[in-house]
């Protein structure tokens, strides 16, 4: 905890601001998925069809998990069609998304150096101790992971809205479990 006993310094300027990004993909990826429908993904090892919702007109993959089947029920039963996965179009989608991605980046200098530099400067900000004292007053000062040790860190459970978490982005850890949680994630 090396950066308490530097000077703070104010932030004014968020490391990655979330609804900026999402305004800038807007206008890159226009599609709305309106059109989004269940399409055949798989065959379980026990031979069950699995489903997920892709949008026909992009390609993107709508839900990370499979369909309940009494949805995709309805949904032939009110006479649509279930197809197959397309693959190729997730893909591309997914291709399109990372080079939009990476052009928003550059262009607010969200670079990963960079970022981990701002980074930095935000945890050594007066914001970040205020923010941090209410998120482990919050918790009792009790770790959210263990349920055993004293927290003494703020663990962020999202780097999306970094500089403007809001409290549900943000649990109070002891050492040992944010060790643990970076250590599994393979970010030490």
């Amino acid at each position: 905890m090396a950066y308490l006993q530097r000077p703070a310094m104010i932030v004014n300027r968020h490391p990655f601001h979330y609804p900026t990004f999402c305004a800038e993909m807007a206008l890159l990826m226009p599609c709305r998925h309106e059109n989004a429908r269940p399409r055949k993904k798989g065959v379980k090892p026990s031979g069950s069809v699995y489903y997920r919702l892709q949008c026909p007109d992009c390609g993107a993959a709508l839900q990370p998990t499979q369909l309940p089947h009494d949805l995709v029920r309805d949904f032939v039963a009110s006479g649509g069609i279930v197809v197959d996965w397309d693959e190729e179009a997730r893909e591309e989608y997914d291709r399109l998304r990372r080079v939009h991605a990476d052009a928003i980046k550059k262009k607010y200098v969200w670079d990963h150096e960079g970022w981990w530099s701002r980074y930095t400067d935000y945890l050594e900000s007066e914001e970040w101790r205020i923010r941090r004292k209410r998120i482990l007053e919050r918790d009792g000062y009790l770790c959210c992971r263990c349920r055993k040790r004293p927290a003494t860190q703020v663990h962020h459970l999202t780097y999306e809205r970094t500089g403007h978490e809001l409290d549900a982005d943000l649990e109070s850890v002891c050492v040992l479990c944010h060790d643990e949680i970076h250590e599994r994630k393979g970010c030490k």
